[in-house]
């Protein structure tokens, strides 16, 4: 086929177009070639080198590519200690050139600019050459949008060359940037539409005992989302004697910020804004670095002279005053923060599952004040384990700089279990725990004290309270709830664990076994807190307990404990911290106690119903120079036959423990002492007893007083070994040498002096008391 001339001409015409076109791009490209490198050295003022292996310009696309670029210092020799980079770019490509612009005058002004692979080493010394001349960047050039494609950065120790930061294929594409405009509140020096930032990983070295990791992240305007978040421990470790540190572990899948704004306000003061941030499955858990001997450092660092073997030693405690500094030194504003699924190990000792926290309005003023309106923990399931160290450690005193307030702190549907670490099921059970805590604040002054923060009105509930004490008892209660200074147990349950007959087995010595059930335990108007030497110091108005039924049972067969007894006074005396309770009250309630030996046919039982007491001014001896006296009113009904009223009174801090009790029984059958007598002591009584009186004094050595019974018929009956068949000549010998009537009279004698078996119970003591008026009325 024959081309025509006229298509002949257009394609020599576009021939002549495209040749002139790559002779043009040719000869534009080896200018380009030549004049770089002068450009480059003529605007170069930093203390780095910038070389290339190769560039090309398109006219048609108007696009700048240079490849094989370089970084490296000019001079590090005479500055050991200063920071500096090295690195290199795979390419840099700008869009949109002006090139006759950048040929001219020497500036760059292009659509877009992007950094290939770039690869940047960072050597971190001690100091930066800060004496080279600024380049002010807003006169020389003008990108609108610039992209970073897989960076990577690394950040070492000078010195030592440990790895202290590094972020794998990062990405970066910045929009609307304008150079000629600054973002003042953001100390940026030039302007930005929008960017949004990536990368796929984040080492940093936290310190010389912890590494931090960062898994995917995403960063825009407002929103930053991290996967896989992690602290943990270095695993390399070196013998440094006489240091212990508490190593930490957490992983987070996932953490979300929204809402997010930065910047400085007047130039200089940094703020932060953070609408929400959530995690999710957050695991904490921190460990005690066991070997006091043993420290973590960073990776790269050998570890040397290990010692194995050394047992820990015990040593005093030292208190060191340490400052806190300021928890965050800038303006902070979050909205909220939600951790989802909070699993927490503190020290092998507290362990915390399933736990959903909720932070509200978190506010912090630089020098003034961090505040949070509200924290709520919901579902937490909580267990401690208490670690029986003998060792004291230092004991730190924390000076915090802040001053810290928050609102109210809310914990619902909580649990919590005591673990013993040789026992295999909890000690404590407690289940529901609800509770508010109001106006809690922290200062310089509160964090140097025992309680390191003040607080308002608190409130507090639960559920069922199980606690085992894995040998005698078991102890429950349906609930506990505290208003403020207000507490109710209800239902208190005490229970043994095991029989009567295999408690006893266990006892090394006779012992009493309790059983109380209480409808009721009230405290009203309790405080506490403690003193300057970090003592626990208690108050309450009241004690009230309702509805008390207490059984008291005592085999005397095991062998008998000859350790001295002391007075109740002197358990109060001797108590080691601050005690005051201003009435003790119980009401409505029911004491029986019973005792036995193997000569025994049943336990004899002392019963006291319709048991009311009033107990005045219950302190302790601890810090105190004078208390009022300790008064104690009883009124019950007698073996269940006759009432019943006893005053005693004593002060805790006389040393000689004096005391004085009185009492008074009316209109008592003789024979309601039978289910003492007659399965105990094989004995029994009758008449009419119309009164008996008692009034003694004494101390911890000796006692004495009056003793007075008006009574009429009085007989005795003494029973063989069976407690049934009768003895009937003792029965009558008895008879004979016991005094059957006062005659309408009140026969009161001062009883003769009864000295105390120290070894043996008050009560014991106020027994050998009434024998003593029995046996002066009486025979």
């Amino acid at each position: 086929m024959k081309i025509s001339k006229r298509i002949k001409r257009l394609l020599l015409t576009i021939l002549i177009i495209f040749g002139l076109y790559q002779g043009g791009k040719y000869a534009l490209n080896r200018f380009i070639y030549t004049q770089l490198p002068e450009l480059i050295a003529d605007k170069n003022t930093t203390p780095y080198n910038f070389t290339y292996e190769d560039i090309e310009y398109s006219p048609a696309l108007r696009r700048l590519s240079i490849s094989g670029i370089t970084i490296t210092p000019k001079d590090t020799i005479s500055h050991k200690n200063t920071t500096y980079i090295k690195g290199s770019l795979d390419e840099i490509i700008i869009q949109g050139v002006a090139m006759r612009e950048l040929l001219k005058t020497k500036n760059l002004r292009a659509n877009k600019i992007k950094f290939v692979s770039p690869n940047i080493t960072v050597i971190q010394g001690d100091s930066i050459i800060d004496n080279q001349p600024k380049v002010d960047i807003t006169n020389n050039v003008d990108i609108s949008s610039i992209i970073v494609e897989k960076a990577h950065i690394l950040i070492k120790n000078r010195a030592s060359h440990i790895r202290l930061n590094e972020v794998y294929n990062f990405n970066a594409t910045i929009k609307g940037v304008h150079f000629d405009q600054e973002v003042k509140e953001k100390a940026i020096p030039f302007g930005y539409e929008t960017y949004s930032l990536s990368c796929d990983s984040i080492y940093n070295k936290l310190n010389d005992w912890h590494k931090l990791t960062l898994g995917k992240i995403t960063i825009a305007p407002t929103e930053l989302e991290v996967s896989q978040l992690s602290v943990k421990p270095f695993n390399k470790t070196l013998t440094t004697p006489g240091l212990e540190k508490n190593l930490l572990t957490v992983e987070i899948p996932r953490l979300k910020l929204k809402g997010t704004d930065w910047g400085y306000k007047n130039e200089k003061d940094f703020f932060l804004q953070i609408a929400s941030i959530e995690t999710d499955s957050t695991a904490i858990q921190i460990k005690n670095n066991k070997h006091k001997e043993d420290i973590i450092v960073a990776e790269q660092q050998p570890a040397k002279n290990k010692k194995k073997g050394k047992k820990n030693k015990t040593i005093a405690a030292v208190v060191i005053q340490d400052t806190i500094p300021t928890l965050v030194p800038f303006d902070l504003h979050i909205g909220d923060i939600k951790i989802n699924k909070l699993s927490l190990d503190a020290l092998d000792t507290w362990k915390t599952e399933k736990m959903n926290i909720h932070i509200s309005k978190v506010t912090n003023k630089v020098d003034e004040k961090l505040s949070v309106s509200k924290i709520l923990i919901e579902s937490p399931i909580i267990t401690f384990m208490p670690n029986h160290i003998q060792k004291k450690p230092k004991q730190i005193k924390k000076l915090l700089m802040d001053h810290i307030t928050l609102d109210s702190l809310v914990v619902n549907k909580g649990s919590f279990a005591l673990q013993e670490r040789d026992k295999k099921t909890p000690s404590l059970n407690i289940s529901d725990v609800n509770s508010v805590i109001l106006d809690i604040g922290i200062t310089n002054i509160t964090s140097s004290q025992k309680i390191p923060f003040a607080y308002g009105k608190t409130k507090f509930s639960t559920g069922a309270i199980k606690y085992d004490t894995h040998k005698y008892y078991d102890i429950t209660a349906s609930n506990l709830l505290i208003d403020n200074k207000d507490l109710k147990l209800s239902n208190f349950v005490m229970k043994p664990k095991h029989t009567r007959k295999k408690t006893v087995s266990m006892f090394r010595y006779a012992d009493d076994i309790f059983t109380l059930n209480a409808k009721e335990i009230t405290l009203k108007d309790y405080s506490w807190n403690f003193d300057k030497a970090g003592v626990l110091m208690f108050k309450t108005e009241l004690v009230n307990i309702n509805q008390l039924d207490a059984n008291i049972f005592r085999d005397k067969a095991p062998t008998f404990n000859m350790s001295t007894k002391p007075m109740f006074s002197k358990k109060l005396r001797d108590i080691k911290f601050g005690l005051q309770v201003n009435t003790v009250a119980i009401k409505n309630s029911k004491l029986i106690y019973e005792e036995t030996d193997k000569n025994a046919v049943a336990p004899g039982k002392i019963m006291f119903h319709n048991f009311n007491a009033t107990i005045k001014n219950v302190y302790s001896g601890y810090g105190q120079t004078k208390v009022p006296t300790t008064s104690i009113a009883v009124n019950a009904k007698f073996m269940n036959a006759a009432p019943l009223r006893v005053d005693w009174t004593f002060n805790v801090l006389n040393k000689s423990d004096q005391f004085n009790i009185q009492g008074k029984i009316t209109n008592f059958p003789a024979n309601s002492m039978q289910p003492f007598l007659q399965p105990y002591v094989k004995a029994s009584t009758q008449g009419s007893i119309s009164l008996v009186t008692f009034n003694f004094s004494g101390n911890n050595r000796s006692a004495t007083g009056t003793y007075g019974m008006k009574y009429e018929d009085l007989r005795v009956t003494i029973y063989k070994k069976d407690g049934q068949s009768k003895k009937k000549f003792l029965s009558a010998v008895g008879n004979i040498l016991i005094r059957k009537s006062t005659k309408d009279e009140v026969k009161t004698v001062n009883i003769k002096t009864v000295e105390r078996a120290q070894e043996k119970s008050f009560f014991n003591y106020l027994w050998l008391c009434i024998m003593q008026g029995l046996k002066q009325t009486v025979l």
